[in-house]
């Protein structure tokens, strides 16, 4: 790994996919994010959506290479999760519920 390197994840809040409603950056990388996985975000400052806790519905990744350095960006899609949140959302999750 490069000394260089830099992490970010940006939150897209629910219907939004131009503007990044939340950003994170880091030296170290981030775990990893999944579509189903919950984010919740109450303890947040700043403007939230109505619901605190958001499903993860896309993840892209993109590799920007800027000379020796690289920036590796997560951008995370969310719906609004109104459910329990100690259940699985990924069983329920409509984007990967399986065929019948």
């Amino acid at each position: 790994m490069r000394v260089e390197d830099a992490y970010d994840i940006n939150i897209y809040g629910p219907g939004n996919a131009k503007e990044p409603w939340k950003a994170f950056s880091s030296e170290t990388p981030f775990l990893s994010i999944h579509e189903g996985d919950l984010v919740d975000c109450a303890g947040w400052p700043g403007p939230r959506p109505p619901s605190a806790t958001l499903r993860v519905v896309n993840v892209r990744h993109r590799l920007i290479e800027m000379g020796v350095r690289v920036r590796h960006v997560v951008d995370v899609f969310t719906e609004h999760f109104s459910g329990d949140p100690t259940r699985s959302s990924r069983s329920t999750s409509a984007a990967i519920r399986p065929a019948r």
